[in-house]
């Protein structure tokens, strides 16, 4: 897996360049084609009522990793 926890950011050009990284690593890490990556992915993949950071931004000829619901495993779309 290639996420981790960044520090806050100090304003909104911080901010949206943070945004930005972590659109990058959601795709590596849930829209791989690498079986192993799809695995790990879905292991840490939490569960909240937040809007998915994906949403309206995968790439719809790679696969999914999504959350049905709570407590439920994830599944890849594609």
């Amino acid at each position: 897996m290639t996420a981790k926890a960044p520090a806050k950011a100090a304003d909104s050009i911080a901010a949206n360049k943070q945004r930005t990284e972590q659109l990058k690593v959601l795709k590596e890490d849930r829209q791989s084609k690498d079986g192993a990556k799809q695995l790990a992915a879905s292991t840490l993949m939490v569960c909240s009522s937040a809007p998915d950071p994906l949403q309206g931004s995968d790439d719809p000829a790679l696969p999914l990793g999504s959350l049905r619901r709570r407590h439920q495993p994830a599944v890849y779309f594609g």
